[in-house]
């Protein structure tokens, strides 16, 4: 079972099993005692990281630490929670706009337990998903395919209509993440900010 947990403009997920529970992204370092009070109850066996910006990595650490359960993410992403920054480009108004607010947050560093690839299996961590590869917002980001959809961390936007990455390290790379997204077959995208995409035609 997907629940989503939005925690202002930040959306993590919940994957439920019948035993354990993945969460998808840890929020910002502000946001980790309201997550964790979200996600306390739900035996919690992983948090994975859809990429190591502050937003979606920023309570990792804690929450690993409060909820006893290693945190995975794709190596691509290592240099992110190591302190390191990459050049990003904003594409658009709206990318421009998200830009111009976007202001470094805290990150306590930390290094994961798990480090995974395309279609790596969550099936021993009790969740029925698989990881999909969608670089371009950075290296390293990844999404989770469900049966009928998928998590896209933020290589998909819904800031009043749906689209690719908005802030990003290699266009190309997120256009063809994006491509991909919409050529899986899947019903829906669950995006890292906004409300859930219908996954009918591609968007622009």
């Amino acid at each position: 079972m997907l629940e989503r947990i939005q925690l202002g403009f930040v959306n993590t997920y919940l994957l439920r099993g019948d035993r354990h529970s993945v969460l998808v992204d840890a929020g910002t370092f502000a946001q980790r005692e309201r997550l964790l009070q979200a996600v306390r109850d739900a035996r919690v066996s992983l948090i994975l990281l859809t990429h190591g910006h502050m937003d979606h990595a920023g309570g990792a650490a804690w929450l690993s630490r409060q909820l006893g359960c290693p945190i995975a993410m794709h190596p691509g992403d290592l240099p992110l929670i190591r302190g390191e920054r990459f050049p990003m480009k904003a594409r658009g108004v709206r990318g421009g706009l998200l830009w111009a607010v976007s202001r470094p947050r805290r990150i306590e560093p930390f290094e994961p337990a798990v480090l995974v690839e395309e279609g790596d299996s969550l099936e021993g961590w009790g969740i029925r998903g698989t990881i999909r590869a969608l670089p371009g917002h950075t290296p390293g980001s990844i999404g989770v395919q469900l049966e009928q959809s998928i998590l896209t961390g933020d290589a998909m936007f819904h800031m009043g209509t749906p689209s690719g990455p908005l802030i990003y390290t290699d266009r190309a790379a997120g256009e063809e993440s994006l491509r991909r997204i919409y050529a899986s077959g899947l019903r829906t995208a669950h995006p890292g900010h906004g409300a859930p995409i219908p996954l009918r035609a591609k968007t622009q």
